[in-house]
Protein backbone atom coordinates (compact mmCIF):
# COMPACT_ATOMS: atom_id res chain seq x y z
CA UNK A 1 0.00 0.00 0.00
CA UNK A 2 1.56 3.17 -1.28
CA UNK A 3 1.18 6.59 1.23
CA UNK A 4 -1.48 7.82 -1.23
CA UNK A 5 -3.70 5.24 -0.35
CA UNK A 6 -3.00 5.56 3.08
CA UNK A 7 -4.22 8.75 3.55
CA UNK A 8 -7.49 10.59 2.31
CA UNK A 9 -5.88 14.09 2.39
CA UNK A 10 -2.83 13.50 0.08
CA UNK A 11 -5.58 12.30 -2.96
CA UNK A 12 -6.76 16.17 -2.70
CA UNK A 13 -3.44 17.31 -4.44
CA UNK A 14 -2.99 14.12 -5.76
CA UNK A 15 -4.93 14.05 -9.01
CA UNK A 16 -3.14 17.55 -9.45
CA UNK A 17 0.36 17.49 -8.66
CA UNK A 18 0.98 13.55 -10.08
CA UNK A 19 2.25 11.82 -11.94
CA UNK A 20 5.70 13.91 -10.45
CA UNK A 21 8.31 13.86 -12.99
CA UNK A 22 10.36 10.25 -11.41
CA UNK A 23 13.57 11.71 -12.73
CA UNK A 24 12.99 14.07 -9.90
CA UNK A 25 12.66 11.64 -7.02
CA UNK A 26 15.70 10.84 -5.58
CA UNK A 27 18.07 12.84 -8.09
CA UNK A 28 21.24 13.27 -5.71
CA UNK A 29 22.04 16.92 -4.64
CA UNK A 30 25.57 18.02 -4.32
CA UNK A 31 26.35 20.11 -0.75
CA UNK A 32 26.61 22.69 -3.06
CA UNK A 33 23.33 22.46 -4.24
CA UNK A 34 22.30 22.28 -0.88
CA UNK A 35 24.39 25.33 0.58
CA UNK A 36 24.67 27.60 -2.29
CA UNK A 37 22.03 30.82 -2.36
CA UNK A 38 22.22 30.28 -6.27
CA UNK A 39 20.90 27.34 -6.24
CA UNK A 40 17.47 28.89 -6.79
CA UNK A 41 18.34 29.98 -10.63
CA UNK A 42 18.47 26.27 -11.71
CA UNK A 43 14.38 26.31 -11.43
CA UNK A 44 11.79 28.57 -12.82
CA UNK A 45 11.45 31.60 -10.74
CA UNK A 46 10.29 31.57 -6.89
CA UNK A 47 9.07 34.84 -6.38
CA UNK A 48 6.21 35.85 -6.92
CA UNK A 49 5.11 31.64 -7.42
CA UNK A 50 6.11 30.85 -3.74
CA UNK A 51 4.10 33.07 -1.05
CA UNK A 52 4.72 31.91 2.46
CA UNK A 53 5.27 33.77 5.41
CA UNK A 54 8.45 33.64 7.21
CA UNK A 55 9.06 33.71 10.81
CA UNK A 56 12.33 33.94 12.49
CA UNK A 57 12.79 33.59 15.25
CA UNK A 58 10.21 31.00 15.83
CA UNK A 59 8.54 30.64 19.12
CA UNK A 60 10.56 27.62 19.72
CA UNK A 61 13.62 29.07 19.32
CA UNK A 62 11.96 32.10 22.00
CA UNK A 63 11.41 29.81 24.64
CA UNK A 64 14.77 28.13 24.23
CA UNK A 65 16.65 31.41 24.91
CA UNK A 66 13.98 32.52 27.82
CA UNK A 67 14.66 29.14 29.50
CA UNK A 68 18.49 29.07 29.16
CA UNK A 69 18.55 33.03 29.76
CA UNK A 70 16.74 32.27 33.17
CA UNK A 71 18.92 29.78 33.90
CA UNK A 72 22.36 31.75 33.30
CA UNK A 73 20.46 34.63 35.10
CA UNK A 74 19.86 32.26 38.58
CA UNK A 75 23.75 30.85 38.38
CA UNK A 76 24.96 34.60 37.69
CA UNK A 77 23.45 35.43 41.29
CA UNK A 78 24.46 32.20 43.03
CA UNK A 79 20.67 31.41 43.64
CA UNK A 80 21.68 27.57 43.14
CA UNK A 81 18.17 26.85 45.95
CA UNK A 82 16.01 28.46 43.31
CA UNK A 83 18.05 26.92 40.35
CA UNK A 84 17.10 23.60 41.75
CA UNK A 85 13.66 23.87 42.79
CA UNK A 86 13.13 25.00 38.82
CA UNK A 87 14.37 22.46 37.46
CA UNK A 88 12.73 19.32 39.74
CA UNK A 89 9.54 22.02 39.18
CA UNK A 90 9.85 21.35 35.45
CA UNK A 91 11.50 18.07 35.27
CA UNK A 92 8.05 17.06 37.78
CA UNK A 93 5.81 18.85 35.27
CA UNK A 94 7.94 17.21 32.52
CA UNK A 95 7.57 21.28 31.25
CA UNK A 96 8.17 20.46 27.01
CA UNK A 97 8.91 24.04 24.78
CA UNK A 98 6.43 24.20 21.77
CA UNK A 99 9.19 22.50 19.54
CA UNK A 100 9.90 19.42 22.56
CA UNK A 101 12.82 20.57 24.40
CA UNK A 102 12.42 19.75 28.02
CA UNK A 103 12.75 23.21 30.00
CA UNK A 104 14.43 21.40 32.45
CA UNK A 105 17.46 20.70 30.43
CA UNK A 106 17.47 24.16 29.16
CA UNK A 107 17.75 25.54 32.83
CA UNK A 108 20.34 23.30 33.43
CA UNK A 109 22.65 24.42 29.73
CA UNK A 110 22.01 28.35 31.25
CA UNK A 111 23.15 27.32 34.61
CA UNK A 112 26.76 25.94 32.96
CA UNK A 113 26.81 28.18 29.97
CA UNK A 114 29.25 30.77 31.53
CA UNK A 115 31.67 27.22 33.22
CA UNK A 116 31.57 26.16 29.45
CA UNK A 117 32.15 29.17 27.49
CA UNK A 118 34.86 30.02 29.25
CA UNK A 119 36.44 26.07 28.95
CA UNK A 120 35.75 26.83 24.98
CA UNK A 121 37.54 29.95 24.89
CA UNK A 122 40.75 28.40 26.92
CA UNK A 123 40.67 25.54 24.65
CA UNK A 124 40.56 27.71 21.54
CA UNK A 125 43.74 29.32 22.22
CA UNK A 126 45.63 26.17 22.91
CA UNK A 127 44.77 25.86 26.72
CA UNK A 128 43.71 22.88 27.50
CA UNK A 129 44.83 22.53 30.52
CA UNK A 130 42.61 25.41 31.71
CA UNK A 131 39.57 24.51 30.12
CA UNK A 132 39.30 21.73 32.14
CA UNK A 133 40.04 23.79 34.95
CA UNK A 134 37.10 26.20 34.18
CA UNK A 135 34.61 22.83 35.29
CA UNK A 136 36.38 22.02 38.00
CA UNK A 137 36.10 25.85 39.67
CA UNK A 138 32.38 24.84 38.98
CA UNK A 139 32.78 21.45 40.53
CA UNK A 140 34.38 22.91 43.10
CA UNK A 141 32.03 25.66 44.31
CA UNK A 142 28.94 23.48 43.86
CA UNK A 143 30.36 20.21 45.63
CA UNK A 144 30.53 22.45 48.74
CA UNK A 145 27.19 24.00 48.73
CA UNK A 146 25.15 21.56 47.12
CA UNK A 147 26.39 18.15 47.79
CA UNK A 148 23.48 16.07 47.32
CA UNK A 149 21.19 17.92 45.29
CA UNK A 150 20.74 16.13 42.05
CA UNK A 151 19.27 19.04 39.78
CA UNK A 152 22.20 21.61 40.40
CA UNK A 153 24.88 18.20 39.86
CA UNK A 154 23.42 17.67 36.54
CA UNK A 155 24.49 21.20 35.86
CA UNK A 156 28.04 19.71 36.64
CA UNK A 157 27.55 16.61 34.69
CA UNK A 158 26.41 18.29 31.77
CA UNK A 159 29.34 20.62 31.49
CA UNK A 160 31.89 17.62 31.65
CA UNK A 161 29.96 15.91 28.47
CA UNK A 162 29.87 19.90 26.70
CA UNK A 163 33.72 19.73 27.60
CA UNK A 164 34.37 16.11 25.78
CA UNK A 165 32.34 17.61 22.53
CA UNK A 166 34.12 20.25 22.83
CA UNK A 167 37.20 18.52 22.55
CA UNK A 168 35.67 16.26 20.45
CA UNK A 169 34.94 19.26 17.97
CA UNK A 170 33.01 16.90 15.62
CA UNK A 171 36.03 15.08 14.74
CA UNK A 172 37.38 11.28 14.80
CA UNK A 173 39.24 10.90 18.16
CA UNK A 174 42.02 9.48 16.71
CA UNK A 175 42.53 12.19 14.75
CA UNK A 176 42.73 14.29 17.96
CA UNK A 177 45.62 16.16 19.42
CA UNK A 178 46.73 13.74 22.53
CA UNK A 179 46.17 16.57 24.55
CA UNK A 180 42.88 17.09 23.44
CA UNK A 181 42.23 13.10 23.76
CA UNK A 182 43.34 12.70 27.29
CA UNK A 183 41.08 16.40 28.54
CA UNK A 184 38.00 14.69 26.16
CA UNK A 185 38.46 11.17 27.88
CA UNK A 186 38.86 13.00 31.09
CA UNK A 187 35.65 14.76 30.52
CA UNK A 188 33.90 11.99 29.72
CA UNK A 189 35.00 9.88 32.56
CA UNK A 190 34.33 12.36 35.29
CA UNK A 191 30.91 12.49 34.15
CA UNK A 192 30.57 8.71 34.03
CA UNK A 193 31.30 8.52 37.53
CA UNK A 194 28.80 11.35 38.71
CA UNK A 195 26.03 9.40 36.75
CA UNK A 196 26.13 6.39 39.67
CA UNK A 197 25.71 8.81 42.22
CA UNK A 198 21.75 9.59 41.01
CA UNK A 199 19.55 6.91 40.32
CA UNK A 200 17.15 8.61 37.21
CA UNK A 201 13.92 6.44 39.03
CA UNK A 202 14.27 7.05 42.84
CA UNK A 203 14.63 10.81 41.36
CA UNK A 204 12.17 10.78 38.91
CA UNK A 205 14.82 12.59 36.66
CA UNK A 206 14.35 12.40 32.67
CA UNK A 207 17.58 15.05 32.94
CA UNK A 208 19.57 11.95 34.70
CA UNK A 209 18.65 9.62 32.47
CA UNK A 210 19.80 11.58 29.36
CA UNK A 211 23.05 11.58 30.81
CA UNK A 212 23.41 7.93 31.39
CA UNK A 213 22.79 8.02 28.01
CA UNK A 214 25.60 10.64 27.42
CA UNK A 215 28.45 8.63 29.10
CA UNK A 216 27.76 5.52 26.82
CA UNK A 217 31.35 6.01 25.08
CA UNK A 218 32.96 5.80 28.51
CA UNK A 219 30.80 2.68 29.56
CA UNK A 220 33.02 -0.93 29.10
CA UNK A 221 30.29 -2.58 26.96
CA UNK A 222 28.15 0.14 25.47
CA UNK A 223 26.70 -2.19 23.62
CA UNK A 224 24.67 -4.35 25.96
CA UNK A 225 23.43 -1.15 27.80
CA UNK A 226 22.28 1.50 25.07
CA UNK A 227 18.84 0.00 24.14
CA UNK A 228 18.31 -0.06 27.76
CA UNK A 229 19.36 3.06 28.88
CA UNK A 230 17.41 4.99 26.31
CA UNK A 231 14.14 2.94 27.14
CA UNK A 232 14.84 4.60 30.35
CA UNK A 233 14.67 8.15 29.33
CA UNK A 234 12.12 7.72 26.68
CA UNK A 235 10.34 5.77 29.69
CA UNK A 236 10.73 8.67 31.84
CA UNK A 237 10.25 11.88 29.40
CA UNK A 238 8.09 9.94 26.30
CA UNK A 239 7.20 13.65 25.33
CA UNK A 240 10.46 13.91 24.46
CA UNK A 241 11.87 13.60 20.93
CA UNK A 242 15.18 14.79 21.11
CA UNK A 243 15.76 11.64 23.07
CA UNK A 244 14.05 9.82 20.65
CA UNK A 245 16.19 11.22 17.90
CA UNK A 246 19.32 10.66 19.83
CA UNK A 247 18.45 6.68 20.46
CA UNK A 248 18.30 6.79 16.70
CA UNK A 249 21.89 8.05 16.21
CA UNK A 250 23.47 6.11 18.89
CA UNK A 251 21.65 2.61 17.66
CA UNK A 252 23.36 3.12 14.65
CA UNK A 253 26.42 0.38 13.47
CA UNK A 254 28.89 2.93 13.82
CA UNK A 255 27.84 3.93 17.28
CA UNK A 256 26.54 1.00 19.60
CA UNK A 257 23.83 -0.58 17.25
CA UNK A 258 23.41 -2.29 14.41
CA UNK A 259 21.02 -1.62 11.52
CA UNK A 260 18.56 -4.74 12.69
CA UNK A 261 18.90 -2.99 16.37
CA UNK A 262 17.99 -0.02 15.28
CA UNK A 263 14.54 -1.12 13.68
CA UNK A 264 13.95 -3.41 16.87
CA UNK A 265 13.99 -0.91 18.61
CA UNK A 266 12.10 1.85 16.58
CA UNK A 267 9.08 -0.91 16.83
CA UNK A 268 9.65 -1.48 20.39
CA UNK A 269 9.42 2.59 21.12
CA UNK A 270 6.27 2.91 19.12
CA UNK A 271 4.07 0.84 22.29
CA UNK A 272 6.13 2.89 24.75
CA UNK A 273 5.32 6.52 23.46
CA UNK A 274 1.79 5.19 21.49
CA UNK A 275 0.06 7.62 24.15
CA UNK A 276 2.07 10.20 22.82
CA UNK A 277 2.47 9.91 19.68
CA UNK A 278 0.70 7.44 18.16
CA UNK A 279 3.33 5.44 15.91
CA UNK A 280 5.04 8.61 15.29
CA UNK A 281 8.22 7.49 17.66
CA UNK A 282 9.10 5.12 14.49
CA UNK A 283 9.32 8.15 12.41
CA UNK A 284 11.62 10.37 14.62
CA UNK A 285 13.92 7.40 15.88
CA UNK A 286 14.63 6.43 12.06
CA UNK A 287 14.89 10.64 10.69
CA UNK A 288 17.39 11.19 13.59
CA UNK A 289 19.27 8.25 12.63
CA UNK A 290 18.98 9.09 8.89
CA UNK A 291 20.41 12.57 9.20
CA UNK A 292 23.32 10.44 10.39
CA UNK A 293 24.03 7.98 8.18
CA UNK A 294 22.00 7.65 4.77
CA UNK A 295 22.19 3.86 4.58
CA UNK A 296 19.48 3.39 7.54
CA UNK A 297 17.03 4.24 4.09
CA UNK A 298 17.92 0.69 3.08
CA UNK A 299 16.13 -0.55 6.49
CA UNK A 300 13.17 1.52 6.80
CA UNK A 301 9.84 0.80 6.89
CA UNK A 302 8.29 3.48 4.05
CA UNK A 303 4.80 2.57 5.43
CA UNK A 304 4.83 2.70 9.14
CA UNK A 305 7.24 5.97 8.34
CA UNK A 306 4.79 7.72 6.29
CA UNK A 307 2.19 6.47 9.15
CA UNK A 308 4.12 7.69 11.69
CA UNK A 309 4.70 11.71 10.30
CA UNK A 310 1.16 11.51 9.77
CA UNK A 311 0.35 10.59 13.12
CA UNK A 312 2.34 13.11 14.70
CA UNK A 313 1.45 16.47 12.21
CA UNK A 314 -2.44 15.38 13.32
CA UNK A 315 -1.48 14.96 17.10
CA UNK A 316 0.84 18.32 16.98
CA UNK A 317 0.32 20.24 14.10
CA UNK A 318 2.43 23.13 14.57
CA UNK A 319 4.80 24.71 11.95
CA UNK A 320 7.50 23.79 13.96
CA UNK A 321 7.11 19.72 13.14
CA UNK A 322 5.80 20.63 9.91
CA UNK A 323 8.82 22.31 8.93
CA UNK A 324 11.05 19.41 10.05
CA UNK A 325 9.25 16.89 8.16
CA UNK A 326 9.40 18.96 5.54
CA UNK A 327 12.95 19.22 5.13
CA UNK A 328 13.32 15.73 6.10
CA UNK A 329 11.41 14.41 3.22
CA UNK A 330 11.86 17.03 0.94
CA UNK A 331 15.60 17.82 1.16
CA UNK A 332 17.52 15.84 3.37
CA UNK A 333 16.44 12.31 1.80
CA UNK A 334 16.65 13.46 -2.07
CA UNK A 335 20.09 14.76 -1.08
CA UNK A 336 21.24 10.86 -0.14
CA UNK A 337 20.30 10.44 -3.94
CA UNK A 338 19.31 6.93 -3.32
CA UNK A 339 16.64 6.10 -5.65
CA UNK A 340 14.35 2.99 -4.09
CA UNK A 341 10.68 2.54 -4.01
CA UNK A 342 11.48 3.63 -0.41
CA UNK A 343 13.13 6.95 -0.91
CA UNK A 344 10.33 7.56 -3.26
CA UNK A 345 7.50 6.48 -0.74
CA UNK A 346 9.45 8.87 2.16
CA UNK A 347 9.73 11.78 -0.43
CA UNK A 348 6.37 12.03 -1.72
CA UNK A 349 5.55 12.62 1.74
CA UNK A 350 6.74 15.83 1.19
CA UNK A 351 3.62 16.74 -0.95
CA UNK A 352 0.86 16.30 1.23
CA UNK A 353 2.76 17.82 3.88
CA UNK A 354 3.38 20.80 2.35
CA UNK A 355 -0.14 21.15 0.95
CA UNK A 356 -2.03 20.23 4.44
CA UNK A 357 0.34 21.14 7.38
CA UNK A 358 2.86 23.81 6.35
CA UNK A 359 1.42 26.94 6.71
CA UNK A 360 4.65 29.51 7.20
CA UNK A 361 8.55 28.65 6.88
CA UNK A 362 10.74 28.43 9.61
CA UNK A 363 14.08 28.90 8.05
CA UNK A 364 16.68 27.94 10.66
CA UNK A 365 15.19 24.36 10.18
CA UNK A 366 16.02 24.20 6.42
CA UNK A 367 18.95 25.78 6.72
CA UNK A 368 20.26 23.30 9.54
CA UNK A 369 18.71 20.48 7.19
CA UNK A 370 22.23 18.95 5.63
CA UNK A 371 23.16 15.97 3.56
CA UNK A 372 23.57 12.87 5.68
CA UNK A 373 27.08 12.44 7.26
CA UNK A 374 28.26 16.50 6.53
CA UNK A 375 29.15 18.50 9.44
CA UNK A 376 26.50 21.63 9.50
CA UNK A 377 27.46 24.96 7.67
CA UNK A 378 28.10 27.64 10.21
CA UNK A 379 29.06 30.39 7.89
CA UNK A 380 26.90 32.77 5.85
CA UNK A 381 23.43 33.97 6.26
CA UNK A 382 21.12 30.90 7.24
CA UNK A 383 18.03 32.80 7.15
CA UNK A 384 18.37 33.46 3.40
CA UNK A 385 19.96 29.85 2.78
CA UNK A 386 17.28 28.64 4.69
CA UNK A 387 14.72 30.12 2.60
CA UNK A 388 15.99 29.62 -0.38
CA UNK A 389 16.33 25.92 0.01
CA UNK A 390 12.58 25.55 1.15
CA UNK A 391 11.38 27.42 -1.89
CA UNK A 392 13.57 25.85 -4.38
CA UNK A 393 12.31 22.72 -2.90
CA UNK A 394 9.05 23.30 -3.10
CA UNK A 395 9.36 24.18 -6.61
CA UNK A 396 10.92 21.49 -8.01
CA UNK A 397 8.38 19.40 -6.35
CA UNK A 398 5.39 21.40 -7.58
CA UNK A 399 6.59 24.23 -9.25
CA UNK A 400 6.28 22.53 -13.13
CA UNK A 401 2.95 21.39 -12.49
CA UNK A 402 1.26 24.65 -12.06
CA UNK A 403 -0.14 26.32 -14.92
CA UNK A 404 0.80 29.73 -16.55
CA UNK A 405 0.04 32.70 -14.07
CA UNK A 406 -0.62 30.58 -11.29
CA UNK A 407 1.44 30.59 -8.16
CA UNK A 408 2.01 28.84 -4.86
CA UNK A 409 0.10 30.34 -1.73
CA UNK A 410 0.26 29.15 2.04
CA UNK A 411 -2.21 30.15 3.91
CA UNK A 412 -3.38 29.00 7.74
CA UNK A 413 -5.95 26.62 6.38
CA UNK A 414 -3.01 24.72 3.80
CA UNK A 415 -1.77 25.41 0.67
CA UNK A 416 -3.19 26.65 -2.19
CA UNK A 417 -3.01 27.74 -6.20
CA UNK A 418 -3.51 30.47 -7.06
CA UNK A 419 -4.31 32.43 -10.36
CA UNK A 420 -1.98 35.73 -10.30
Amino acid sequence: MTAIELFPTMRRIGARLSPLNPGRRGSRMSQDELDSTDAAAKVPPLRPRIDIAMRHPTPETQERVMHRDRGMHLARQEAWDRLSHEIRAAEAKRELTSGGTPVAALLSRGARHDAVKAARDAILVGDIAGGFDALIALHDDLREGCPGDHAVKHVVAAAYLDLAQICAGGQSLGKLSPNLRKTHDRALETAYQLVDRFDPFANDSPLWAAVRCGVLPADPAPEQRVADDYEDVIELDPGCPGHLRAMGRDLLPARFGSYGLLDQQARRVVGQTSDVWGTGAYSIVMAGATEMDPGVLNHIDSDLFAEGVYEILTRFPSPHYANIFAAFTGLIVPSTGIDTPVTRQIIGCFDWIIADYLTELHPILWAEARRPGTAPRRDGDPIRRGRNRAEQAISQRIGSFLHEGESIVFTASGMRISKD
